[in-house]
């Protein structure tokens, strides 16, 4: 039985969700996007609960993971609060893994079930209970919100792990980022606004952060979620439908619905939006705001293990220092340090030694470096990966606090402004100097208008070969004499320009994060 003490479990999301279906039981959390079924706050609890009893079924206890890959819909809520109320922690890994990486991950969780589509088959690595969801609306018990009963819902501490994400795995096996109370519940602090009551999620995390807010998620229903594949037009339709206030997506979504607008569709009445990532482009923004006027755009700079929003820029502000910065090759403008966050930049050599200290390693304004962050949005660990946290986990020895290494690479201006050059494992050293190729690749696509690009070097031929794929693709003819001079701007050879009869190689997440190996490979194949 859940009740009013229930609401103070300690588990932010939970505690957000319980709370509203006894202020509001009657008020809608859910929505989905193309079947438009509809779910309260009273009855996302009631299926919940039906959840936890299947989850307990299969024998999950207090403090275990409970793997959840089904697609972003109410039964997922259903089964990720479900998890909580049995006491345990969703962990939601991507399926499409290598499978090598997969069970690395599913070993090291030691999950007693796994909630995943009907009709997918776990692999045969994985030894826990595989539960496919049954219907948690028939089964749910009307009685089970109640002021008077006593539950039995386990305290949460504020930093026991409520959620567990997994980066991308572009870098090697997927790491396990445990979120907790304290990181959500800042979230909550940073995002709430009394005026946005529908968020449009493409993520599950995300939709779970919104019903915990009191908004109403609104679901997408989709054949193929991925930015690159998604239907654009079933997208635009489901938020026109449902009125989305608020709508984060990957710079490439964006990208596409605007190219759609452009052709013709009414835009989908969002009233604030944000995308974030290097493929975001000044162009891109101008564009959105030509065909969404009504819209105010935002860029937060953020990762898994530091929570939306470390650093955040208004589009129009964005796309003004693009035009001052960008286009000289200094790369992309993120804005300055949200509340609740601290950004420096420090040397990318700094070792892990207990003798940090952010005061003696933070390097000077305008002085490139790696990024590092720390605040009540950063998390603190990795899961079972304490070679990784070692490194990536600095604790300041005079202070006492955590701050976080991004692997990105930029600087901060006199301004204290965050400004992004490119990941860390993509600076490449060459005769000309260091080559930072996020911001060339900012710097050239507001020549060519593309909003996803690659730029990488071939050591042996000294060629710098500025790459395009099929999506997106520029419109109208490269000028590549404008380019050149940009190029040697910099102190760079002119960039030799290669169209793919593909779109680039990229992470399968957000479609923006360019694999550049593979990248070079294609490009020495169809150089012109």
């Amino acid at each position: 039985m859940i009740t009013t003490r229930s609401t103070r479990t300690g588990n932010t999301l939970l505690d957000g969700l319980l709370h509203h279906a006894l202020e509001t039981p009657g008020a809608a959390v859910a929505v989905e996007g193309a079947s438009g079924r509809t779910v309260t706050a009273r009855e996302m609890v009631q299926s919940a609960v039906a959840a936890a009893g299947h989850l307990g079924e299969s024998g999950v206890r207090n403090g275990d993971y409970v793997v959840i890959t089904v697609p972003t819909g109410v039964n997922f809520l259903a089964y990720a609060f479900g998890a909580m109320i049995a006491g345990a922690a969703p962990a939601l890994l991507d399926a499409r893994s290598a499978p090598g990486a997969l069970a690395q991950c599913l070993d090291e969780l030691e999950a007693p079930a796994w909630v995943m589509p009907s009709g997918a088959v776990p692999p045969p690595s994985f030894g826990g209970a595989t539960l496919h969801p049954r219907d948690p609306w028939s089964a749910a018990d009307p009685e089970s919100v109640d002021d008077d009963a006593c539950p039995d819902v386990r305290e949460w501490d504020v930093l026991d792990t409520v959620l567990m994400l997994y980066t991308s795995g572009t870098t090697g096996i997927p790491k396990g980022v445990p979120w907790t109370s304290r990181e959500l519940a800042s979230q909550i602090r940073a995002y709430r606004d009394p005026d946005i009551r529908t968020e449009f999620c493409f993520f599950p995390h995300l939709a779970m952060v919104a019903v915990a807010m009191g908004r109403t998620a609104v679901l997408p229903q989709l054949d193929d979620y991925s930015p690159a594949g998604l239907d654009i037009e079933q997208t635009r339709a489901q938020m026109d439908r449902h009125g989305c206030d608020y709508v984060f997506a990957s710079p490439l979504v964006w990208h596409r619905l605007a190219n759609h607008l452009d052709a013709g569709a009414e835009p989908p009445p969002v009233r604030r939006a944000a995308t974030a990532g290097s493929a975001v482009g000044s162009r891109m923004l101008e564009t959105l705001r030509r065909v969404m006027p009504e819209t105010r755009f935002r860029v937060p700079y953020a990762s898994t293990e530091a929570l939306m929003p470390v650093t955040s820029i208004d589009a129009d502000d964005y796309v003004h220092r693009s035009k001052l910065g960008t286009w000289t090759g200094r790369g992309v403008p993120l804005g300055a340090a949200s509340a609740e966050t601290d950004v420096a930049i420090i040397a990318t050599t700094t070792g892990d030694g207990d003798s940090f200290s952010v005061a003696t390693e933070r390097l000077a304004p305008g002085v490139a470096g790696e990024i590092i962050v720390s605040g009540s949005r950063v998390t603190r660990t990795y899961f079972k990966r304490p070679e990784v946290e070692k490194h990536a986990k600095l604790r300041d020895a005079h202070t006492d606090r955590i701050w976080h290494r991004t692997a990105d690479i930029g600087y901060l201006d006199d301004s204290g402004d965050l400004w992004y050059l490119c990941r860390k494992k993509d600076v490449v050293e060459t005769p000309h100097g260091t080559l930072h190729p996020d911001a060339v690749e900012e710097m050239f696509d507001l020549v060519t208008g593309a909003s996803l690009s690659a730029v990488v070097y071939e050591k042996q031929t000294d060629t710098l070969y500025y790459v395009l794929g099929t999506t997106p693709h520029p419109t109208g003819v490269i000028d590549t004499g404008t380019l050149a001079v940009l190029a040697e701007r910099i102190g760079f050879p002119a960039p030799v320009v290669v169209t793919l009869d593909s779109p680039l190689p990229s992470d399968p997440r957000h479609n923006s994060k360019i694999d550049r190996a593979r990248t070079l490979d294609l490009a020495r194949l169809r150089q012109p």
